[in-house]
């Protein structure tokens, strides 16, 4: 590999990890920044909300006290009962005192007043029994300001503010006016009406930790604010919106260097594989994707390349085919074709090394020749066909009336609906009728076109899943018009294809079909052939086992076909299995299609299964079928196709097979 291309195969993933790596982690720190914003403003207006709850109650409260002592009786014979008063109205009014006192101008307590409901012990103080009072409040001197004072209780452990003032400086014999209040409970209370458990919070005084939660991480995300003006004390808050236990950012950018890792090693793989890729590589690449059934082979050589004939290398990958060596060469049957010319022509393409494109175009030779390869197969192969460029032609036309009629009926439902008996191999089974639901193309000129034509046409433009779901849907609807019909069927059989099996939209609606039906689950059978199932057998198996939960039963079309019979039967669960027509046409005659058939029925029946055989063309088959016990057998012996509406005995319904 040249240096150059080598360094970029090295090169270009890397710039790509980078690139990528660096987008991913980009996004993750713009996740991490914003979602670190919108913590800090929800924050920032929790702590505005509660500063100003705060602040609001304590100007309450101050402004409550200053109108009592406003309104204090300068000369009252009952002084104490009527401050008794005064303060239980106002603890009614505003909660959060834990006691009103007034004492005297030495600090003495007068009377105290408490909240209904509430101990002395909750204040700090101890309520006299008496008016006059031993207990003192220190530090009280005689001034218009209001004095506060943080208290701990030794035995709550709680902070209780004490809030005083002298009734009036004027007249110092009236005393003071004394308010407690627990902060804690007030801050408990308050806080936990605002802040939630996603926050994290501390409020101080000074050095005193009135009430914390939670532990602060330090990510930019915390929020102060100070100058909280409670009650006289100046107050700090510290709250933080707790971050997610699953940071998104760097979730994103972890798993996005991941993948970048994994991009570039791909891109690096695929980009070395191109650049290993030789010119006889891309060439055989580009012939593949044309589809064609049979192509030229190249081998490099000496720096160009070689045309080998398909025989040489088929002989050389199966050396068995050695005794059975066709008699021409490629270059005799290219003659016989009446195109000499082609194998002269690939023939100086190898030596000259000129690209193949200058004598052939790939978008139309490569069409014809796969649509020709098509139309041999379908013929019965072991022939050819002859692609006309002037578009005479009649295979290619006729494919292409028959897709457009096949279109058409899909479109208009114009489809026909036939059944062939399945008839039971023994006489005591024989009280209710079985059937197989056959499907019949109209031509638009009067005329049928041969399932042989239009069934293999449907699957390669993938329309069977629409021919199938047309076909159960009119079965049902047909069955459902005859109910005295229901009452002598045993089981109608239905054919779907492998595309069907995959469809997991078209099993939903199969199954609601069936479901809203009113003919009996256990009286539908749907066929699949072994091919469709062994093209997805996790698909055929959720197919069969959500229909076979709703009831309905299940054939193995064309059983001992394929190479592998025995496990798919074994894997599949399936009510019945179709012996392959192929075994069972010449049993009377050809011992070994004798012994399979026989080996296939006995090991159906050691699994539970029933056997149906197809092709029972003569009374010998069916005489032999008996012997081996098989269960029921279908064939023009047994009964030949015929409409769907004979078989009913009804005439006045035939435009439910068309509508």
């Amino acid at each position: 590999m040249p240096e150059r291309k080598k360094s970029r195969v090295y090169l270009l993933p890397f710039m790509l990890f980078l690139l990528l790596s660096f987008l991913f982690v980009a996004a993750g720190f713009y996740l991490i920044n914003d979602e670190r914003q919108s913590r800090i403003s929800k924050a920032t207006s929790l702590a505005s909300q509660l500063k100003n709850s705060l602040e609001l109650f304590s100007a309450e409260r101050r402004q409550a006290m200053i109108s009592l002592m406003q309104t204090w009786p300068a000369f009252s014979p009952n002084e104490i009962d009527w401050f008794n008063v005064q303060a239980v109205s106002l603890m009614n009014i505003q909660h959060g005192y834990t006691s009103l006192s007034v004492t005297d101008r030495s600090g003495k307590i007068r009377w105290m007043t408490i909240p209904e409901g509430q101990g002395s012990e909750a204040t700090g103080f101890a309520k006299p029994e008496r008016k006059e009072s031993p207990l003192r409040l220190p530090s009280l001197h005689l001034s218009d300001d209001f004095q506060s004072m943080l208290v701990r209780s030794q035995t709550s452990g709680h902070y209780f503010l004490v809030y005083a003032r002298a009734i009036s400086t004027q007249e110092p014999e009236l005393g003071f006016l004394v308010a407690t209040f627990d902060v804690s409970e007030i801050l408990d209370a308050m806080v936990g009406e605002l802040v939630g458990p996603q926050f994290n919070f501390m409020i101080r005084d000074i050095d005193a930790h009135l009430l914390e939660a939670g532990d602060f991480a330090d990510d930019g995300s915390i929020v102060e604010t100070g100058n909280i003006a409670f009650l006289g004390r100046n107050w700090s808050l510290q709250i933080q919106s707790r971050p997610a236990r699953f940071d998104a950012g760097w979730l994103l950018g972890a798993a996005g260097v991941l993948m970048s890792l994994l991009v570039s090693w791909i891109f690096h793989k695929q980009l070395k594989g191109a650049v290993r890729l030789s010119v006889s590589q891309k060439r055989y690449q580009i012939a593949s994707e044309a589809g064609l059934d049979a192509l030229m082979i190249y081998q490099p050589a000496s720096g160009g390349f070689v045309l080998l004939e398909a025989n040489t290398v088929s002989y050389e990958l199966f050396p068995s085919l050695k005794n059975r060596q066709l008699p021409h060469t490629l270059h005799y049957l290219m003659a016989f074709l009446g195109h000499p010319e082609l194998t002269t022509a690939a023939k100086e393409v190898s030596d000259s090394g000129v690209p193949y494109e200058t004598y052939v175009k790939v978008d139309t030779d490569a069409t014809a020749a796969d649509n020709a390869c098509y139309q041999a197969k379908y013929q019965g192969r072991n022939r050819y066909v002859v692609h006309q460029p002037d578009g005479c032609g009649s295979g290619l036309n006729k494919e292409s009336s028959v897709l457009h009629a096949l279109q058409r009926a899909i479109q208009h439902g114009l489809f026909e609906l036939h059944s062939q008996s399945i008839v039971p191999m023994h006489k005591e089974e024989q009280a209710l009728e079985h059937y197989e639901i056959l499907l019949r193309l109209p031509d638009g000129n009067g005329g049928l076109i041969s399932p042989a034509l239009f069934i293999p046409l449907a699957e390669r433009h993938g329309l069977m899943n629409q021919v199938d779901g047309w076909v159960v849907d009119r079965t049902l609807s047909v069955l459902e018009a005859h109910p005295a019909h229901l009452e002598r069927l045993g089981k109608v059989a239905i054919n779907l294809s492998g595309l069907t099996l995959g469809d997991p939209s078209r099993l939903a609606g199969i199954v609601d079909r069936v479901m809203r039906s009113t003919v009996p689950a256990h009286k539908i059978c749907f066929e699949i052939t072994e091919t469709a199932a062994v093209t997805n057998i996790n698909a055929a198996r959720h197919f069969i086992e959500t229909l076979r939960s709703k009831g309905c039963l299940f054939a193995l079309d064309d059983f001992g076909a394929g190479m592998s019979s025995f496990t798919y039967l074994k894997n599949l669960e399936v009510d019945f299995v179709k012996i392959d027509g192929s075994f069972v046409k010449n049993m009377a005659r050809d011992s070994i299609d004798h012994e399979t058939v026989k080996a296939i029925s006995a090991i159906a029946q050691s699994m539970g299964k029933k056997t149906i055989a197809e092709f029972v063309t003569d009374q010998a088959t069916c005489d032999a079928l008996r012997e081996l016990n098989v269960d029921y057998g279908q064939g023009f012996a047994l009964g030949k196709p015929l409409p769907l509406m004979n078989r009913l005995h009804t005439r006045d319904n035939v435009n439910l097979l068309r509508a």
